[in-house]
């Protein structure tokens, strides 16, 4: 199965999801589920960064991919903001918190993620409160 297949899989099923439109933290309860309900999402996405990251014909490929991991995030997180500029500077950090959590999850199954995630959630509402001020 092609990468933009599985990719396209994953956006419609999170479209599709309830969290979508729910808070902040139904959003963080979705992410930590998936690295425990299906590790081999994060799996693939891993293996599409080294792909990325060896083979120049693939740059562009994971490059869209990081893309819409953002904009994903970016969308979600229009409803707590007045100013778009806004959700797609969060958006870069949170993809890279997400992955980061993942990663370590994947690696280390005695990694208590759900603490980080709870810190997460909690940073990202103090973030939204800041900047709504």
């Amino acid at each position: 199965m092609r990468f933009d297949c599985v990719q396209q899989q994953y956006h419609t099923l999170y479209e599709q999801s309830e969290t979508l439109h729910g808070s902040i933290d139904d959003s963080i309860q979705e992410l930590q589920s998936r690295v425990l309900d299906d590790p081999n999402w994060y799996r693939w996405r891993f293996e599409l960064f080294r792909l990325g990251l060896q083979r120049p014909d693939m740059q562009q490929m994971v490059a869209e991919l990081l893309d819409e991991g953002r904009s994903s995030i970016a969308h979600q997180l229009e409803p707590f903001f007045g100013n778009p500029t806004d959700t797609v500077q969060l958006a870069s950090l949170l993809l890279a918190c997400f992955d980061g959590i993942a990663l370590q999850k994947l690696i280390d199954s005695t990694f208590e993620h759900e603490e980080v995630y709870q810190a997460l959630g909690s940073i990202i509402k103090l973030y939204i409160t800041e900047r709504n001020r």
